[in-house]
């Protein structure tokens, strides 16, 4: 029985790419993908709560006059300030708490996206959070999702975990949980609330 629900961030109740809150500056496409590729494609230290967003903009391979920015400064180290959310699955979340399950985010991501989320809505949303820059690891490693199970007291047979990961929901799915591909894009809200009901979940 799913007594769980167990979400990721990216892609799931965050919408867009982080990318995405440099759109708004018209930069020239050569620097846009410079700093894509230099930046918000290399998070691993920051993920893993090695490095802040903004040493790792000023120590990447970026230009000085990019970097000096401050538009693009604020922008890229703020990203997550112009992320919106996913309001589907903000509800989804809602109806879940009311028919009784618990909800739970495993998420690979920095300090400071994590901190700014727990001053927004999602703070009374979420039972409990496990973010791989306060462990020092993260997805797909089984013990990332080890320390979700005893953190938050719940065993994996009565976890549905939704990512939009196919490697993480392979971990999850290895350790005994119930997984769901989320591919909103594609797919929208009702193929996850297709497969929850297949899993007995009220929603």
């Amino acid at each position: 029985m799913i007594k769980n629900i167990v979400f990721d961030l990216g892609n799931v109740i965050l919408m867009d790419k982080p990318i995405n809150s440099l759109d708004c500056l018209n930069l020239d496409e050569k620097d846009y993908e410079c700093i894509k590729i230099n930046y918000f494609w290399k998070w691993k230290e920051m993920d893993e709560g090695n490095k802040t967003l903004k040493e790792h903009f000023l120590e990447s391979d970026i230009p000085d006059y990019l970097k000096q920015d401050e538009r693009i400064l604020e922008r890229a180290t703020n990203y997550y300030k112009y992320r919106p959310f996913n309001e589907e699955v903000i509800d989804l979340i809602v109806k879940l708490r009311q028919n009784g399950y618990k909800i739970y985010v495993l998420s690979n991501n920095n300090h400071e996206t994590f901190n700014y989320l727990l001053t927004t809505k999602l703070k009374d949303l979420i039972d409990d959070w496990v973010v791989s820059c306060e462990y020092h690891m993260g997805k797909p490693m089984p013990e990332f999702y080890n320390i979700l199970f005893t953190k938050c007291n719940i065993k994996p047979e009565e976890s549905f975990f939704i990512d939009d990961r196919p490697d993480n929901i392979a971990t999850s799915e290895s350790l005994g949980m119930k997984g769901h591909i989320f591919n909103y894009k594609e797919d929208g809200i009702n193929k996850l609330i297709e497969d929850m009901r297949k899993n007995n979940i009220n929603c």
